[in-house]
């Protein structure tokens, strides 16, 4: 019963900060398709898709461990890769990123 609880608690985190980071995201590939910026949209666009199939995998399996870890290094290779395509502009993404791959 105890295990039923935490796994259900660890599955409505995992599904709050992944609509979180849904949300947070997602404006961010309407704008920079708008400003003509395609390849960080698609990026972006990549981002949101993983996170919904991995979360939905999550949910089915209730493998949460494994999923929330692929979800994190998932999310912090795309932001790298943001960084790499974008430069400067959006290094201030990264510190926020790395600091709540620890929830």
């Amino acid at each position: 019963m105890i295990n039923q609880l935490q796994i259900k608690y660890q599955l409505s985190l995992l599904l709050l900060l992944s609509v979180v980071a849904i949300l947070g995201v997602f404006p961010f590939v309407i704008t920079r398709y708008l400003a003509g910026n395609f390849v960080a949209a698609m990026i972006d666009m990549m981002l949101v898709l993983g996170i919904i199939v991995l979360v939905a995998y999550a949910y089915h399996s209730k493998k949460i461990r494994l999923v929330s870890a692929a979800i994190a290094l998932f999310i912090n290779m795309g932001v790298v890769a943001i960084v790499i395509k974008n430069g400067l502009d959006s290094f201030l993404w990264v510190y926020p990123v790395f600091a709540s791959t620890f929830f």
